[in-house]
């Protein structure tokens, strides 16, 4: 079984009226929204995410995002493949997981400063992080 690895970590922001198309990855992808909102269509259903909330897409989901606020949206995003189980037996359904659980923001942001302050060097840590943000 092949480990997780991490592939993408990073903040981003969307203007007012700005969005994503509609797209998918052979990987999984976590999106936690810091600040200000979105609209977010993963698969055939629409979410409304607010701060403090976050969704896990699993690989191949078609997902979309535009942000119908006033103002701006900050966000974190992880970008990651894992074994095939035992996430893709979790999310078989083909439905994408919001959370609104405080350990998660708290887990999403020590992954983002670990890759601030240490590059590709915190991949190790990353990872810790990320098994811990998956059983949260």
């Amino acid at each position: 079984m092949d480990p997780l690895q991490i592939l993408w970590v990073g903040r981003f922001y969307k203007s007012p009226g700005d969005g994503i198309r509609s797209h998918s990855h052979p990987f999984y992808h976590m999106i936690f929204v810091q600040s200000g909102g979105l609209t977010m269509t993963a698969g055939k259903k629409t979410f409304p995410m607010e701060a403090g909330q976050c969704i896990l897409i699993p690989r191949g989901m078609d997902h979309a995002y535009s942000n119908p606020s006033t103002e701006t949206m900050e966000g974190l995003e992880i970008k990651f493949s894992i074994p095939s189980e035992p996430l893709d037996r979790q999310y078989a359904t083909g439905e994408a997981l919001v959370s609104s659980n405080s350990l998660v923001q708290m887990l999403f942001a020590q992954i983002v400063q670990e890759y601030s302050d240490l590059g590709s060097l915190a991949d190790d840590a990353a990872a810790s992080y990320m098994g811990a943000l998956l059983n949260a």
